[in-house]
């Protein structure tokens, strides 16, 4: 969903069976806020949702396939947030699944962009140097962070 077609392809698309799908969606949610409470990570998952739901409700809304733009904005920013809060919640916890996972959303991320450039030239730069930048902001904070652990 980091790209414009498929946003396009959703707007534009055909939406005949809302009802079997909203059923669906209800049902699949129950059981992740399910799994969730089990787990104990309730916040965490309900506000992906919420964002699910948003942007489900927004594709539904829009008529406009020139809006697919925002949606593919909006996309690209939440796999960079939310690989920056798996890098934070790592280096905090101490975690290094939380972390390498998070470093990968950011390098996938990287590298959609690279094969399909948003912008021109100087916004791609920008875009890189961003993600240069928090890739070693999060190297050096894993680094201190571990060093603290062996000192202990």
């Amino acid at each position: 969903m980091s790209y414009r077609e498929p946003w396009s392809g959703l707007i534009e698309g055909p939406w005949e069976h809302l009802t079997s799908m909203f059923i669906l969606l209800a049902v699949l949610l129950s059981v992740v806020g399910y799994l969730a409470w089990k787990a104990a990570r309730v916040r965490e998952v309900m506000s992906a949702a919420l964002l699910l739901l948003a942007l489900l409700g927004g594709v539904l809304w829009a008529k406009d396939p020139a809006l697919a733009l925002y949606f593919q904005i909006v996309a690209n920013l939440v796999l960079v947030a939310f690989g920056t809060g798996l890098i934070v919640q790592g280096i905090r916890l101490g975690l290094s699944q939380y972390f390498f996972l998070g470093v990968g959303a950011v390098l996938v991320t990287a590298m959609m962009r690279y094969f399909d450039l948003v912008g021109d030239y100087i916004g791609g730069a920008a875009l890189f140097m961003v993600f240069a930048l928090l890739l070693l902001g999060a190297a050096r904070f894993w680094k201190v962070s571990q060093s603290r652990e062996v000192k202990r």
